[in-house]
């Protein structure tokens, strides 16, 4: 993967965050086969771009949930924390997983035309 091509592929990626209705890894996987990479190293890296911005929601999200609460999670309360955390990684990673092995083995035009039609709904709806 060239830096330009990186690059093209990040900028995608953020327009699908400022743009309601455009599907982030549907850009940011075409954009990456249209630059020349295969199904797999596409898809890997629109997931592998992902990581940051999952991280930071989830910062956000702890610090907002300590600072919403008088006192810190009590001392029993943190194994359930840790175990949810757990959890949501296993079933996040294995979600993940499908979707790759579904992006390597499909063809891309009935994502392509759903992201496409609920995108058009949406901006639809909400004007």
């Amino acid at each position: 993967m060239r830096t330009r091509d990186a690059a093209l592929v990040g900028f995608c990626q953020a327009f699908s965050a400022i743009f309601h209705g455009f599907s982030r890894s549907g850009n940011t996987i075409s954009v990456g086969l249209f630059t020349g990479l295969s199904r797999r190293a596409s898809a890997e890296f629109s997931f592998l771009l992902s990581i940051p911005t999952i991280l930071a929601a989830a910062a956000a999200e702890n610090v907002s949930a300590l600072r919403n609460h008088a006192a810190p999670l009590d001392a029993g309360a943190w194994p359930v924390y840790l175990l949810g955390m757990a959890a949501a990684g296993v079933v996040g990673y294995l979600a993940v997983a499908t979707l790759l092995r579904l992006v390597v083995a499909m063809r891309l035009l009935p994502f392509v035309l759903y992201t496409a039609a609920l995108g058009l709904f949406l901006v639809v709806r909400s004007a």
